[in-house]
């Protein structure tokens, strides 16, 4: 222990302070050495006091070292072994935190591999409807266009047939002829003079240059298919009185005055300076009169609605621009036709003028009679009926309804055609047709 001479005046201090101070008084000197040697043998006592309790206090403090060692040591073994207990605490602790972080991490695997799981399985399926909802889509888009394509293939072939057709009706008109016809009746048993006027219109088409002009005889002779007039024509009522009176004008010519009147005088007649001749009619097919029994006519004898309806007329002059019939068993169904003449005879020409009215159909029937959609009114009938290249394939001749129009098929011209001019000894002139082929105006 390292010596302090501080604290041994500490020690010193307080004997030295405890004297109570008394004022010097004067001694003799034997006095006065005992006095000090009293003082200097209490200062060695003092002083060995001194140094046994320093001794003391080394034996007390080196005891105490001692013990402190010990404790010391025994602090150290217990540090020791509470090192090696945080050790192995530690260790267990490790390991149980590897454990449980392993522990952890399977978990956290096993639930984010099924989370990813989940959300790539979502995430399939999603895309999948995804792709199946655009697949879709697109195949309604394709659909779409598909159907557009359709539709503007359509309208552009509808297109395409307006401009054939509206090629074929400029080329055509001029072959195409307004006719008209006048008879007289009068009453039986009534004034002599007092006659009727009976009248008619329909069409006409040239089909040679020689000026053969086919129509249907009910254009000619309209009492043999009016109930009416074959009614009282039977049961002798009224009587026809000399021929009728036929007049035909081209596509162009004026045949109608401003006040509704015909130009009778300018027409191709039968009574004027252009001449028109009748060359033939098919055989009539009349119904038997049937009568009740009191003898009135209940049936008159009307003619029969079938291939015999044609008539024949030849005009003076020429040669005239014509048209070709058809090839036999061309017709189809569905096949594209337009019926050119003039409907409503002189009632449809608002000018005056003879203008061919155009209409287009396609074929609903085709055998001895051909039925289309194309509209047909009173006043088209003995028009041509045409296909798309141009050629006639049949004869307009009467409606079964606001829809359905018949015509005889060109098959029966070409016969009638034949019988009539191999009668007559007049074949007709070989020409060419207006309209022959379809590359004429296909371009």
């Amino acid at each position: 222990m390292r010596w302090n001479r501080r604290s041994s005046r500490e020690w010193i201090r307080p004997l030295v302070d405890d004297r109570t101070p008394t004022p010097p008084t004067p001694r003799p000197k034997r006095q006065t050495a005992a006095i000090l040697l009293a003082i200097n043998l209490v200062a060695l006592g003092l002083i060995a006091g001194v140094v046994l309790r320093l001794q003391e206090d080394r034996v007390q403090t080196g005891s105490q070292v001692v013990e402190l060692q010990q404790h010391a040591r025994t602090a150290m073994l217990a540090a020791e072994g509470a090192v090696r207990r945080a050790e192995d605490l530690v260790q267990s602790s490790s390991a149980d935190i590897e454990s449980r972080l392993r522990g952890l991490s399977q978990t956290t695997w096993q639930d984010s591999t099924r989370k990813l799981e989940a959300v790539i399985g979502k995430a399939r399926t999603s895309t999948a409807n995804e792709v199946n909802a655009r697949m879709t889509a697109d195949q309604q888009f394709e659909q779409r266009l598909l159907a557009l394509d359709h539709r503007l293939a359509a309208v552009q072939s509808q297109s395409e047939i307006i401009n054939v057709f509206r090629n074929i009706e400029e080329r055509a008109a001029p072959c195409v002829f307004l006719l008209h016809c006048t008879f007289d009746y009068r009453v039986v048993g009534g004034t002599p003079g007092d006659l009727e006027t009976g009248t008619g219109w329909g069409s006409g088409f040239m089909i040679s240059p020689d000026g053969h002009l086919v129509t249907n005889k009910h254009v000619l002779q309209p009492w043999k298919f009016d109930p009416d007039l074959a009614s009282m024509l039977a049961s002798k009522e009224i009587e026809l009185v000399g021929p009728s009176r036929i007049y035909a004008w081209a596509c162009g010519e004026r045949c109608v005055s401003e006040a509704g009147v015909p130009l009778l005088s300018r027409a191709f007649s039968t009574t004027g300076p252009r001449k028109l001749r009748i060359a033939g009619f098919a055989p009539d097919a009349l119904r038997p009169i049937e009568r009740d029994t009191l003898g009135r006519i209940t049936e008159p004898p009307l003619h029969e609605l079938d291939n015999n309806d044609l008539a024949l007329l030849q005009l003076e002059g020429g040669p005239y621009p014509c048209l070709a019939l058809a090839a036999p068993g061309r017709v189809r169904k569905l096949d594209r036709v337009m019926t050119l003449g003039y409907p409503r005879g002189q009632r449809g020409l608002e000018c005056g003028i003879a203008q061919t009215s155009p209409s287009l159909g396609t074929v609903r029937k085709a055998e001895d009679t051909i039925h289309i959609t194309a509209s047909i009114i009173p006043g088209n009938s003995g028009g041509p009926l045409m296909d798309e290249r141009g050629e006639v394939i049949g004869v307009v001749t009467r409606i079964y309804s606001e829809t359905l129009g018949i015509c005889l098929r060109a098959d029966l011209v070409r016969d009638f055609l034949q019988r009539t001019l191999s009668a007559t000894g007049t074949p007709p002139q070989p020409g060419n047709a207006v309209i022959t082929t379809r590359q004429s105006f296909y371009r």
